[in-house]
Formats: C-alpha cells, sequence, structure tokens
C-alpha cells in the first residue's frame, strides 16, 4: 500500500475506493455491505479500506466535510448531499472499534511508526466522536449548503 498521508483517503488503496465508490448505484446498500464486519475476526487492507472511507464518507454527510478527500469523493458529496445515512451510525462506529483492534491491518501497518500510529488513531478517534455526536456544531442545513458551495 502506497502511502503518502494518514487520513483514509491518503492512500492508493483509499483513492481507488473513491473512483470505484463513486460510480457505485445503490450508496446505502453498499455502505451497509462495507460496514457489516460483525463475526470477522481479522480486517485485511480491502476491508479496512472499505470501513474507513465509508466512516468518512457517512461522517461528511452527518457532519461537516473533512479536508483530505479525493476529488471523486467531493464529487459523489455534492450529488448525495441529501442522502440520509443516520441509520448507518451505529455499524459506522461498531466497525471502526473493530478497525482499532489488534488483528486490523491497518493497525499493524501503522503500528510500524510509533508517532504515526498516534497520529492515525488519533484521527480515527476523532471520526468515531464526530460520528457518536450525529452532526457536530452546524445545524443540518448549513451543512449543506456548505457542501454545495465547495
Amino acid at each position: 500500500m502506497e502511502v503518502w498521508g494518514i487520513h483514509a483517503f491518503e492512500n492508493d488503496d483509499g483513492l481507488d475506493w473513491s473512483y470505484s465508490f463513486a460510480s457505485q448505484l445503490n450508496p446505502l446498500e453498499r455502505f451497509a455491505q462495507y460496514l457489516d464486519v460483525e463475526g470477522v475476526d481479522e480486517l485485511d487492507v480491502a476491508k479496512c479500506t472499505d470501513v474507513l472511507c465509508s466512516c468518512v464518507l457517512i461522517d461528511a454527510l452527518v457532519n461537516v466535510r473533512p479536508r483530505f478527500l479525493p476529488k471523486p469523493a467531493v464529487l459523489w458529496l455534492r450529488a448525495f448531499h441529501d442522502l440520509k445515512v443516520e441509520h448507518l451510525v451505529p455499524p459506522a462506529i461498531l466497525a471502526l472499534d473493530q478497525l482499532l483492534k489488534p488483528n486490523s491491518a491497518l493497525v499493524a501497518f501503522w503500528s510500524s511508526d510509533e508517532k504515526l500510529y498516534r497520529k492515525w488513531r488519533r484521527q480515527i478517534h476523532t471520526l468515531r466522536n464526530r460520528l457518536r455526536s450525529r452532526g457536530g456544531l452546524m445545524a443540518d442545513n448549513r451543512r449543506r449548503a456548505l457542501l454545495c458551495e465547495r
């Protein structure tokens, strides 16, 4: 996996995911599939990418769009800014919890560098906490207006 940053889309797998997801016909169904980690003992890199990228887009729909998004994700958010994903927040949180377990491929990858691992883990916890808040600090209409402006 080629990496140039700690965020979900700052690696070749995440970037490829954004292009692939942008062409999906039923994003709600796809999100549910990607977040289904119940009974999965070990998350490989592909499943970790599915979980993390899905959570970032769900967070962007219920909170504020993050800074680190590739163009396909930005365009997808513009097209689907009114998609109702609140029901996916609980499974997203559970999937992020699974992503942070020691048997996750991303934990194994990032833990080889203690400093980067702490930064990576912190941004996952920040994402998880934003999802738990389900709306952040902005009113829904303000959030949608910002999405459409970008």
